[in-house]
């Protein structure tokens, strides 16, 4: 199956009630570490242990990262008349982080909802380049470390034949409610 899409990165601040949308999602990029043991026993591999590490990373860029989000996502104060306050002993909660990618397999469309359960992001670079005869889009990549929840979960991964179920799975997962 091919990836040909991604959309509605969503997430969720761990102890608040309602999650919200990140943004237009251009990119999102997960790298899943794993650790890799090996027993060696009469000079051979005699067993053998791989499996996820703790604070692999993931880089999402999106269309544009309100103030609003980014205060939420990097535990800085935030009000519409102030803008976003960042003091030096913030600290970025966990939040549950996720996106819908689409698919393409047999000519057929497919959409996979991913969901993580808990990702702490850090402070996006700030990047800025005066405009010269054509416009160069600047866009924003935050970038995230993700863990095993308190059950052991790190992610949660689930295929749909129509992109209305995928955002009905997502949009439950972060706990966003969407008008009838």
């Amino acid at each position: 199956m091919a990836k040909v899409g991604v959309s509605h990165p969503v997430y969720k601040v761990q102890g608040k009630s309602e999650g919200k949308v990140m943004g237009r999602a251009i990119t999102v990029n997960v790298t899943a570490n794993s650790n890799s043991t090996k027993l060696f026993a009469d000079n051979v591999v005699a067993e053998s242990d791989t499996g996820f590490t703790e604070g692999s990373t993931m880089n999402v860029n999106t269309d544009h990262l309100s103030l609003e989000v980014q205060a939420d996502l990097l535990g800085h104060e935030y009000s519409v008349e102030d803008g976003m306050i960042s003091h030096k002993d913030d600290v970025a909660p966990y939040v549950g982080f996720g996106f819908i990618g689409q698919t393409k397999k047999d000519n057929k469309l497919g959409w996979v909802g991913k969901y993580y359960p808990k990702v702490q992001f850090s402070e996006p670079s700030d990047d800025n380049q005066t405009k010269g005869e054509t416009v160069d889009f600047q866009t924003p990549t935050i970038e995230g470390a993700f863990y095993s929840d308190d059950n052991g979960i790190w992610k949660e991964e689930v295929e749909f034949a129509t992109e209305a179920a995928a955002l009905t799975w997502l949009n439950g997962k972060a706990s966003i409610t969407v008008a009838p």
